[in-house]
């Protein structure tokens, strides 16, 4: 007695079972059109990674201008960044929205010293998904504090645009000469509410 020729998939106890189904010859072609659909079914069960959303584009600052007298002042209170050597930097906010992602400051830098100082000068950078934009200061001198008189200060507006609603994070500098010295200082303003 001959035996079929039927191929054997699995062992059992020692014996082997024939397949029930002859399994059915398929060309090389048939074979690659098979694992491709195999292989794009499988790709689409797996779960996609969300894609990044594209930042939002910063628009530029360079067409805005927010004159110093049209500055309507915020309800949030000042901020005071900067107290060393007598002299003190505070942001003030406004209300002032010149665009939906763009925020009124004015920068106020006031001196007791007794003697003047020249050359103040108030720089700030933010992260790449903003800008900032500083108006020409009203004064870069400040004279020597008078105890009788109010103290004069040097004013200037800053635009911050932050289309992404982000948290700011400003670094400035402030540099000035005074009793001969050119004082250069730098820090970082983190909790400036938007």
């Amino acid at each position: 007695m001959k035996r079929s020729k039927a191929p054997y998939t699995s062992f059992t106890a020692g014996f082997y079972r024939p397949s029930a189904t002859p399994p059915v010859k398929q060309s090389l072609n048939q074979l690659k059109a098979t694992n491709v659909e195999k292989t794009l079914t499988s790709a689409a069960s797996v779960p996609q990674q969300p894609q990044p959303v594209a930042p939002v584009s910063v628009q530029p600052l360079t067409n805005i201008h927010v004159p110093l007298n049209s500055v309507k002042p915020g309800d949030l209170p000042p901020l005071a960044v900067y107290d060393k050597n007598t002299v003190k930097l505070v942001v003030h906010f406004a209300q002032n929205k010149p665009r939906d992602d763009v925020n009124v400051m004015v920068i106020s830098i006031t001196s007791h010293k007794n003697t003047p100082i020249k050359s103040v000068i108030f720089q700030a950078a933010v992260p790449k998904t903003m800008k900032v934009k500083l108006q020409p200061p009203s004064a870069t001198e400040l004279p020597a504090y008078n105890p009788i008189l109010p103290p004069s200060a040097i004013t200037q507006v800053m635009l911050l645009a932050n289309p992404q609603n982000e948290k700011v994070k400003l670094k400035y500098k402030l540099s000035y000469l005074a009793d001969g010295e050119q004082v250069a200082d730098t820090g970082d303003i983190l909790n400036i509410p938007m």
